[in-house]
């Protein structure tokens, strides 16, 4: 162990604390000496054993909140009510059929609703204005059969302080925000997939 090997390594006379202090006698220098190699080694394993540290793309509230709810149209006619999700962690995405990193995330999404094996429910907002032929095209290109929510007048977005766009929130099962990103993710990795099952407890 690193730890270890440190100690071992350090010279008797190294000063303890600060310098300028008064050396102890060498007894007391050598007791020192091992009481700090004891007490490196024990914060080593309190290091070592504490939580996976998050992600730098992740960011997470200093308070959890209710996120707000929506009830958005669909393609097919459908609503899609963020409070008839709870029970489950969600993951809301914002989306674009004119941002190109959006469409690259779209299939990833895809498969990781399918990976997640219905622990996690993956549902999507298009903030495209206007007519949604766009969306519908992009859509029908993907095969994306993931519940698409169509936020023409802006609502959503400006509800959950969209800035950029792709924008992710994870939401726990009662709905409250645990963390955003912001940007194309790959949603494959698994830095994402840890950081879901340590965020969310979904996706194991």
């Amino acid at each position: 162990m690193k730890f270890l090997r440190t100690c071992n390594e350090m010279p008797v006379d190294t000063p303890l604390l600060l310098t300028g202090f008064r050396q102890p006698p060498n007894l007391l220098r050598g007791l020192y000496g091992f009481l700090y190699c004891i007490a490196v080694v024990l914060f080593s394993i309190r290091v070592a054993s504490a939580e996976p540290i998050a992600p730098t793309w992740l960011e997470v509230p200093r308070q959890s909140v209710p996120s707000p709810l929506f009830s958005l149209p669909q393609l097919n006619g459908d609503s899609l009510d963020l409070a008839a999700q709870a029970g489950t962690p969600v993951l809301v995405h914002f989306w674009a059929s004119f941002c190109k990193p959006c469409l690259k995330e779209l299939p990833a999404l895809k498969q990781l609703a399918t990976d997640c094996n219905g622990s996690l429910k993956i549902i999507t907002i298009a903030v495209d204005r206007g007519s949604p032929r766009a969306v519908e095209r992009v859509v029908t290109r993907l095969g994306f059969d993931l519940p698409v929510g169509l936020d023409a007048d802006g609502n959503a977005r400006k509800q959950y302080e969209i800035v950029g766009l792709p924008t992710s929130y994870f939401l726990d099962a009662e709905l409250r925000i645990r963390g955003r990103t912001l940007g194309q993710r790959e949603w494959q990795s698994a830095e994402a997939l840890t950081t879901i099952q340590t965020l969310l407890g979904a996706c194991k």
